[in-house]
């Protein structure tokens, strides 16, 4: 049976990315190009926020690991060293990355750089794709059956999705870039 907090942390965690990163970057996109008076406290106390959101998710990701170790149910163990140390394990560490690097907000010179804080935003509005392909791929590579174990290539079905999505980008796109003058 499923854990209850898990689905918490990930309501909580899917709802702080989508409304607070997307905001901060509109809010900096501004703040560069009109100063307003409170610009010397304004980021030092956003990026305060992301260290203490990004402490709250560290820990909500050790309780996890906790509550797979202490449960000594051999398949969530092995789904969680195999997420760490699989095939597809450069992806788990780039999701662990950036949830450490907020750390780094607790210092003061890059709580106060515009730069940092930039890089860092778009890094984690990017983040739950990545997060939702781990989460994907881990499960479709370690099926059921040992039989079918192997590493995911996409069907010609999926590839012709993906391609129709980047396509329908690229048209919804080109607008912007070819208006008459």
């Amino acid at each position: 049976m499923a854990d209850p907090t898990r689905l918490q942390w990930l309501v909580a965690g899917a709802y702080y990315v989508l409304d607070y990163y997307p905001t901060l970057l509109g809010l900096i996109g501004l703040c560069s190009l009109w100063r307003p008076a409170s610009d010397k406290r304004l980021l030092p106390g956003l990026n305060l926020l992301t260290a203490a959101a990004g402490l709250l998710n560290l820990l909500g990701w050790s309780y996890e690991l906790f509550v797979a170790w202490y449960s000594q149910v051999e398949f969530e163990q092995y789904a969680f060293v195999n997420r760490a140390t699989g095939p597809y394990w450069w992806a788990y560490w780039s999701l662990l990355l950036p949830r450490i690097g907020s750390q780094c907000f607790w210092w003061p010179r890059p709580r106060r750089s515009w730069r940092w804080s930039f890089g860092y935003a778009v890094a984690w509005v990017l983040l739950p794709v990545l997060e939702r392909s781990v989460i994907i791929l881990s499960g479709w590579h370690r099926d059921y059956l040992p039989s079918s174990w192997g590493m995911f290539s996409p069907d010609g079905a999926l590839r012709w999705l993906f391609g129709a999505l980047a396509l329908s980008l690229l048209l919804w796109l080109r607008p912007w870039h070819t208006r008459q003058r």
